[in-house]
């Protein structure tokens, strides 16, 4: 009598298939990890900002930047003719 009132026992999963999950939830860890890793990595070049493509290794102090032919100066100009 004590078998129709006690719950049945449910059966072990099998090893494969805990196997299967347990690789899945590695590879999604690893993915996500590998993402944030990414996202922390675009932040910080983010932050330095365009700093590195101002700089040119064509001057004598490449942190005076890149200047476009025949511009020597930023802001005004001088022009010939006229006094400054």
């Amino acid at each position: 009598m004590g078998g129709i009132f006690s719950k049945p026992k449910v059966p072990p999963a099998p090893t494969a298939q805990v196997d299967a999950l347990t690789e899945r939830q590695r590879v999604a860890n690893e993915n996500r990890e590998a993402k944030n890793a990414r996202q922390l990595a675009s932040r910080a070049r983010a932050r330095r900002g365009g700093a590195r493509q101002l700089v040119s290794q064509a001057r004598a102090n490449p942190s005076l930047g890149v200047t476009a032919p025949g511009e020597e100066y930023l802001g005004q100009t001088r022009r010939p003719g006229r006094a400054v």
